[in-house]
């Protein structure tokens, strides 16, 4: 499996944070880019081949990146005019045939992509979409009558999404033959692809956030001044993700509780609502995709 970050877009709508840059090079701590995140995911879910389907200010990713990147084979596709999602998946095929996970260049999400492609394959679809819940632009009003009895400050609403995260199986290419009008494949390839039951849905609860605005951007940033990010998944001032298989060597005073999913201290395995109390060094080794969250002080990871 492979991996390919769709990165060709003007953003327009960040400038001018974009004026000389595309948005995937925005920075959301210093030195540390959406597109550094991005790869980092790739790398952290097993993927080592990447394809860049580039455009806008190509030559700053590549001066960036260049063709390899932390043990990343990057490859690039460039379309010299904005042609659409649809023609540059379309090009991506007509150069590798191979399983793929896609995304927009402007997400930031912490889904097990491994589990995104396993689950796929398991239900016999030719695609795999990241679905997440939407979280309200507005306050949400409960009124009775003529009365406001409730305020919900952009609570999490109850339908899903689409996350812009695709596990594209290689006999999508068949149907990218096809003669469509429009120029996105959400508006061609989905729509027919949904009608005939050929899609899986891929129902992601964590961190899920799209960069389309100032007003985005600027919310993402303030998400990682107090994150840092590294090979086995990243640690916040409050919590600690890893992705599936990784270890990670923490040390200091701290207190340490299972959130979500399986995992070993020291080789003995956790169980959830039991606290663990740390004084000095301890591995942690992720089975599954976990969460912990933890009190005290972490001095060395």
């Amino acid at each position: 499996m492979k991996g390919a970050i769709l990165s060709g877009g003007y953003g327009k709508r960040l400038y001018p944070y974009t004026k000389d840059i595309p948005k995937t090079m925005l920075e959301l701590k210093q030195g540390f880019t959406i597109l550094d995140l991005q790869l980092l995911d790739f790398k952290r879910n097993g993927i080592n081949e990447v394809y860049m389907l580039v455009g806008y200010k190509k030559e700053e990713i590549e001066k960036r990146f260049g063709n390899s990147w932390k043990d990343i084979k990057i490859k690039y596709l460039e379309e010299e005019k904005p042609m659409g999602t649809l023609w540059a998946i379309k090009n991506l095929y007509e150069h590798d045939k191979s399983d793929f996970i896609i995304r927009n260049g402007d997400t930031i999400c912490d889904a097990d992509l491994r589990k995104l492609s396993e689950n796929t394959t398991k239900s016999g679809k030719v695609i795999g979409i990241l679905a997440t819940k939407m979280v309200s632009p507005y306050g949400i009003l409960g009124i009775k009558g003529s009365t406001i009895v409730e305020f919900k400050e952009k609570p999490i609403l109850d339908y899903y999404i689409n996350g812009g995260i695709y596990y594209f199986r290689k006999e999508i290419s068949e149907v990218l033959g096809e003669d469509f009008q429009e120029k996105e494949i959400e508006k061609t390839v989905f729509p027919k692809l949904a009608r005939e039951g050929k899609i899986y849905a891929y129902k992601h609860k964590g961190i899920w956030k799209s960069v389309d605005s100032i007003k985005d951007y600027e919310e993402a940033v303030k998400m990682f001044e107090k994150r840092r990010d590294y090979d086995f998944g990243y640690i916040t001032d409050k919590n600690i993700m890893l992705y599936s298989g990784k270890d990670a060597e923490l040390s200091g005073n701290f207190i340490l509780n299972l959130i979500q999913g399986n995992a070993e201290i020291n080789g003995k395995p956790m169980k959830k609502g039991k606290q663990y109390e740390v004084n000095g060094k301890v591995m942690i080794h992720s089975i599954s995709q976990i969460y912990l969250s933890y009190g005290g002080k972490i001095e060395n990871w």
